[in-house]
Formats: structure tokens, sequence, C-alpha cells
């Protein structure tokens, strides 16, 4: 749905077919604050951040577009091991005799803006490398040719070459790399070297996302069927500044159903509502008990 659609839209909620009230600019402000807090409140946009583990490292930056701790499944691709999710206290205390201990991490949990994985990955677990073998002249290409394709265990995967992060769906023969996909998980398709190293990333990390901000070139990433509830809360606002309460209570009574079957349809999806999916407890503005997230 595009900014555009979804601005007229609002204007016609609040009875103004142009900006007599409300500024092009104030419009969108609420429209990307609305879709901030939907996607906050329902983790509806997910995604994966992977990372190339260091033998002997413990901890990992969290993703930069990571909308919550709670979102958060751990997984070590090439051991097709999920960890499991422990609070501080638990990891300390599994950890206390070794907390440098070197193996198959079983554990993770999420203290001081980092990931803390257990035990920590040896020489001979951590991430696969290997090197291209022939440069990669473009930015679109779909194929990759590398020393040795055997440190990926799968035929299909994520590496990182330099600062790009590609998608590999298939291999050939020994060296080769097929159906990759270029400039994942925000990063820049760019050339390659011959010669220039390549990472497996093997600890993936599933999370809930903070949506792209809305503008003129770039869409609202919700799903459609939820695009109106966006309008329901700028109205809300609208009516509220507007010092309609009636018409502002209305609105704010869509807003929050309409956020309540988004929870509990992502949840279905999800197979059930497990420990860590539940909707966040804040009022109409985004605020939870501690404040605005």
């Amino acid at each position: 749905t595009t900014l555009a659609n979804l601005e007229t839209y609002t204007r016609a909620l609040l009875r103004e077919a142009t900006a007599s009230g409300y500024t092009q600019a104030q419009i969108n402000v609420w429209l990307n604050e609305a879709q901030r807090i939907f996607c906050q409140r329902t983790r509806i946009l997910k995604t994966i951040t992977t990372y190339a583990t260091v033998a002997a490292q413990r901890d990992y930056a969290l993703p930069s577009n990571l909308i919550d701790f709670n979102s958060i499944s751990a997984i070590f691709y090439d051991q097709d091991t999920k960890l499991q999710k422990v609070d501080p206290v638990e990891f300390y205390n599994a950890s206390a005799n070794d907390p440098y201990q070197s193996g198959e991490s079983e554990l993770y949990f999420i203290e001081d803006g980092r990931l803390h994985i257990w035990p920590v990955p040896s020489t001979s677990e951590d991430a696969g490398t290997t090197t291209i073998t022939e440069p990669m002249t473009d930015t679109t290409g779909t194929t990759a040719t590398v020393a040795d394709n055997s440190v990926f265990p799968y035929a299909t995967g994520r590496l990182i070459i330099d600062t790009e992060v590609m998608e590999f769906r298939g291999k050939s023969g020994t060296t080769g790399l097929t159906g990759i996909r270029r400039g994942v998980e925000g990063s820049t398709a760019a050339t390659h070297l011959d010669n220039a190293a390549v990472t497996e990333r093997d600890l993936w990390v599933h999370h809930a996302k903070t949506p792209t901000t809305m503008t003129a070139s770039i869409d609202s990433e919700i799903p459609d069927s939820y695009a109106h509830t966006l309008n329901n809360y700028e109205a809300y606002r609208g009516y509220m500044r507007r010092g309609d309460d009636p018409q502002a209570k209305s609105f704010e009574a869509r807003w929050e159903a309409d956020l309540q079957r988004a929870w509990q349809e992502t949840a279905s999806n999800k197979g059930g509502k497990d420990r860590y999916h539940q909707i966040l407890p804040m009022d109409a503005l985004g605020r939870t008990k501690y404040g605005r997230i």
C-alpha cells in the first residue's frame, strides 16, 4: 500500500479532502508512527539476520532492526540445532564452571544489547571459510565459483563476501554455488575480486523487525489486509487533536480491535501462541508503563 493511498483514505476519514487541517508532513508522521506501533505490538514482520561465528567468541551484536528481545529464535544452521533461550541467571548458572567452554552451542541469552551463546564455538565448529576462484564482475550474477563448496553443509545457506551477504539455493559439483540472491539482510550487492574470502553465516537469528519508514517511493511493509488499521490510528490522532472525543474513541477502539485480530492471526500462523508471542501491553500511543518503546 502506497503512502499516497494511505494519506488519501486518512483525509476521507477526517473529512477533509485537502490539507486544510493537517499538513501532508503531519499525516505522514502519524502513518509511520502507526506502522511502527502496529509492528511492535503484533510482531507481524519477520526476518532472519545471520552471523559468522568466530572461535572462542561468545557474544554478538543484536540486529539493528530488532523490534523486541522476546521475538528472537537462534539456530545453528550447519548443525541444524535450535538454541535454548534462557535468562541471564540460568545462563550463568549453566556456564559457571567454564564460561568459555568450547563445543556445540546449546544456550543463548540477551544482555546489554548483545546475543550471548554457550558453549562457544571451537576452531572446528565456527563458520566455514573458502575463497572465490573467479571474480564476480557484476551485482546481479546468480552463480559463484569457490575453491571448495563443502564448507557449506547444505545445498542452501548464506555467506558473506567482503561486506555483501548472499543467499544461495543450490550447489554444482564441488566448487559451484547457484541460485544466489544478492545483497540480502540490508547489505549492498557489489563486485568482488578473484580470491576474495567467502565466509559461511552459520548462526541464524529469526526475529520480528521494525518496518522501513514509508516515503513517496517506499510503500508500507505490513500486509495490505491490515493497511486500513493505520488509517484508524491516524483518524484517532486527528480527532483527538481536534477535541472530538466521541470520534477519537471510536477510531481508537477500531485500532485496538485491529491490533488484537492481527496478533491472533499472526500467532495462529506460528502454530499457536508460544511463551514469547504475546501482544505487548501498551496504550494506543505505543507507551508501556515504562514509557514509549
